[in-house]
C-alpha cells in the first residue's frame, strides 16, 4: 500500500501523462489535417510536442494507434454532444435526429478541423470497422465506448414512437441522413469561401437550411 507522499507523486505523474497524451493527439491531428496522413512522420510530432521520438512511442507503437486514439476521443465528444441535446428534449425519435444535426451545426461553427479529420480519416475508418475483428477499433475501443454503428442505434431506438413518418425504415433512415449530415458539412468544408462568393450565402446558413429541409421531411 502506497503512504501519502507515493500517493501524490502517482497522482502527479497519470496527471503529466494524461496532459502530454492530450498535446500528442492534438499536435498529431494538425500535423494529419495539414499535411496528410502518408507525409506526417513520427519525428515531427514528436519535435511538435517537445520529446523524443522513444518518448512518443511510449504513447503509441505507431501511426495507426495514434489514429484510432484520435477518431476515439471524437466520437465521444459526438456522444457527449447528442446526449447533451437530447436530454434537452422530449425525447422522441424525431428529438434524436434533431439532437445529431444540431451536433454537426454547433461542430461545424465551432471547431471545423473536427471535420477535417474525419476527411482524411474516412476511408481507414469505413474499411476497418467494415471488419467483423478490427485490430485497430478492439484495442482502443473499449466496453462502453460511443463507437462506430453507435449513432445509427441512437437514432434507431424507438423509432415507431410517431414522431416521424411511418413509411420509414428504422436502419434504412438513420444510415442515410447519419452519412447524409456528415457528407453535407465535409462537402461544404472543401470550398466554403467559394460557394459564399459565387452565391452570396454563408456555408453555415447552406448547412442550416439542408439540415431543416431533412429534419422537415421526417416528420410524422
Amino acid at each position: 500500500m502506497m503512504n501519502s507522499s507515493e500517493l501524490k507523486k502517482e497522482i502527479i505523474y497519470t496527471k503529466h501523462k494524461e496532459q502530454q497524451n492530450t498535446l500528442i493527439c492534438h499536435r498529431a491531428e494538425k500535423f494529419f489535417i495539414n499535411k496528410g496522413i502518408q507525409k506526417t512522420s513520427f519525428s515531427a510530432i514528436a519535435s511538435a510536442c517537445g520529446v523524443t521520438r522513444s518518448t512518443l512511442y511510449k504513447y503509441y507503437k505507431d501511426k495507426d494507434e495514434l489514429l484510432w486514439s484520435i477518431y476515439h476521443k471524437k466520437m465521444q465528444i459526438l456522444s457527449e454532444g447528442m446526449y447533451q441535446s437530447f436530454s434537452n428534449s422530449r425525447h422522441t425519435t424525431y428529438d434524436r435526429f434533431h439532437a445529431y444535426f444540431h451536433f454537426l451545426q454547433e461542430k461545424y461553427r465551432t471547431d471545423p478541423d473536427w471535420f477535417k479529420f474525419f476527411s482524411i480519416f474516412y476511408d481507414s475508418w469505413q474499411h476497418e470497422t467494415s471488419r467483423r475483428s478490427s485490430e485497430h477499433y478492439q484495442k482502443v475501443f473499449q466496453k462502453g465506448d460511443f463507437g462506430s454503428k453507435d449513432t445509427v442505434r441512437f437514432l434507431c431506438k424507438n423509432f415507431n414512437d410517431g414522431s416521424v413518418r411511418e413509411d420509414l425504415d428504422a436502419e434504412t433512415t438513420a444510415v442515410a441522413l447519419t452519412y447524409a449530415g456528415l457528407h453535407i458539412v465535409l462537402g461544404l468544408l472543401r470550398s466554403p469561401q467559394a460557394l459564399s462568393i459565387k452565391y452570396g450565402i454563408h456555408s453555415e446558413e447552406m448547412i442550416d437550411s439542408a439540415f431543416r429541409f431533412i429534419l422537415n421531411g421526417l416528420k410524422q
